[in-house]
């Protein structure tokens, strides 16, 4: 498989349906606590330099009508559960290779990482294929 290089700032729009508005950061290393640590990036996947990346982290947006269910304990109802509104939470990390513009991105929620190709940053985003049966985290 062939790595195509991207030459400008774009990043994807939106994650398996989710809008995503990206800010650029400085890298995790002493920004955050996050358990299991993230994997090392030992080296770019395109052309295999070890050079500081560029670094977003992604804001991503919940579906609409996506609610949350959590427990609202009262002192008449110990156990009572309410669907709250979802709401935003970074779950995206971006790193873009200074040398050959490949970008990689690190999905909190799945502990996934995957290198991005052309189609990722069309209108319709990235898109992960979901095995049957499994559905997004929020």
């Amino acid at each position: 498989m062939t790595l195509q290089l991207v030459t400008d700032l774009r990043l994807p729009v939106l994650w398996d349906g989710q809008r995503v508005d990206w800010t650029m950061t400085e890298p995790l290393e002493g920004q955050l606590f996050i358990c299991p640590p993230p994997k090392e990036r030992e080296a770019c996947p395109g052309c295999g330099l070890r050079a500081e990346p560029v670094a977003w982290r992604g804001l991503v947006h919940p579906l609409e009508g996506a609610t949350f269910r959590i427990s609202s304990p009262t002192p008449k109802r110990p156990h009572r559960e309410v669907d709250v509104p979802a709401w935003p939470v970074i779950a995206l990390y971006a790193w873009r290779c200074p040398n050959c513009r490949v970008d990689e991105v690190w999905d909190l929620r799945t502990n996934e990482t995957w290198t991005l190709g052309p189609e990722d940053y069309g209108p319709d985003g990235s898109t992960a294929p979901t095995p049957a049966g499994q559905g997004r985290l929020f």
